[in-house]
């Protein structure tokens, strides 16, 4: 555009002043364009700040359950996993935190942070599903053909969301202002962030159904303590993490391109909470009812499952409980001191087990 000419003067190059002047990996976007990307990513930054005051308020409030119920067992890998993820989670949150300062970055600048925070979040969600395929495979018994599938599942599940997650960030562009303050403005109109949320769908319904399958093929009914808090708080994992899916999902297919990142951030920072909670209500179930006697953790039938999450070992034994044992307990000990009987024809099969009680005359009665 040339400046009108006057007396004397020859036409010269007209300037537009330094806003509509921008470079970056995006050619010639509109002012519209501009305030609709700082619009969504200042949105994007409240939201994902309030996620890691939530990541944070939750660490506090559950450290005292930490120190007393995680510190003084020996580490196992459901506990390498829990601490893992609850420090991981606060690094991770630190460095997406600091994506969203203003610090006037190149387009180079802000696409490394970009990734580092995109790649850097993946483990959160790796190991909080690895996490709950464990508590799967302990909620079954150990069954190995369970632990096999859920296995097989985990890899090519998440093979093919690294492999998503890849591509997606190959596709990602940033807007930038030369020499101004302002934050990095990510843009992108490729669908891959919906395939892998929709990945972490399919896992999360997969896991859950055969969660209920065991829970009703194995158990019969949930009328154990263990079995209920395994299945209350399978159950609630499955709900809110389908929803934030789900939610993921719509934005990403529905909503404007400059919005896709509202709550992605939001979704990891509660696949790390949900699993160390679920984690810390198994131990707390265990310290809430404290045992009379010590029974070997494979002739039971619920704290075999509590053994399997490595909530209370006591050297290949674990605590059971002075209440009334329900009736998947009483079924498998009476199965299993059947057995001992037929194969141990010298004498009574409680030899084998010094420490076993009794059983109480109430107890007897349920039979």
């Amino acid at each position: 555009m040339l400046s009108r000419p006057s007396d004397g003067f020859s036409p010269v190059p007209h300037r537009p002043p330094a806003w509509k002047r921008m470079v970056g990996s995006i050619s010639s976007p509109t002012m519209e364009e501009v305030l609709q990307a700082y619009q969504a990513t200042r949105y994007t930054s409240y939201i994902n700040t309030a996620g890691f005051t939530l990541v944070v308020a939750d660490y506090l409030q559950t450290l005292p359950d930490e120190v007393h119920l995680m510190w003084p067992s020996p580490i196992s890998l459901p506990q390498f996993l829990f601490y893992f993820l609850r420090y991981y989670i606060l690094v991770v949150n630190t460095i997406n935190a600091l994506y969203y300062i203003p610090l006037g970055r190149s387009v180079k600048e802000c696409q490394i942070t970009w990734l580092a925070g995109a790649f850097l979040s993946a483990p959160i969600v790796v190991a909080a599903e690895g996490m709950l395929c464990y508590r799967v495979y302990a909620f079954s018994g150990r069954n190995r053909k369970i632990f096999i599938y859920l296995i097989l599942q985990f890899i090519v599940i998440h093979m093919a969301e690294i492999a998503v997650l890849v591509q997606y960030g190959r596709t990602v562009q940033f807007l930038h202002f030369p020499g101004g303050s302002v934050t990095c403005m990510a843009l992108t109109s490729s669908t891959y962030l919906a395939v892998l949320f929709t990945l972490l769908l399919v896992n999360v319904i997969s896991t859950m159904v055969l969660m209920i399958y065991i829970a009703f093929s194995k158990h019969g009914r949930v009328d154990s303590g263990l079995v209920r808090v395994f299945y209350r708080d399978g159950v609630f994992y499955f709900i809110i993490l389908s929803a934030l899916a789900i939610a993921n999902i719509h934005i990403n297919f529905l909503a404007s391109e400059w919005h896709r990142y509202l709550i992605t951030q939001l979704e990891v920072d509660f696949h790390a909470i949900l699993a160390t909670r679920m984690l810390l209500h198994l131990r707390r179930y265990a310290e809430s009812e404290k045992f009379v006697g010590v029974i070997p953790a494979e002739q039971t039938g619920d704290p075999a499952l509590a053994s399997a999450i490595d909530y209370s070992y006591h050297d290949g034994f674990i605590v059971t409980t002075s209440r009334v044992p329900s009736s998947i307990e009483l079924t498998q000990l009476e199965s299993e001191e059947d057995s001992r009987s037929q194969k141990d024809a010298v004498g009574d099969s409680r030899r084998s087990i010094p420490h076993l009680p009794r059983r109480p005359e109430h107890v007897a009665k349920l039979r």
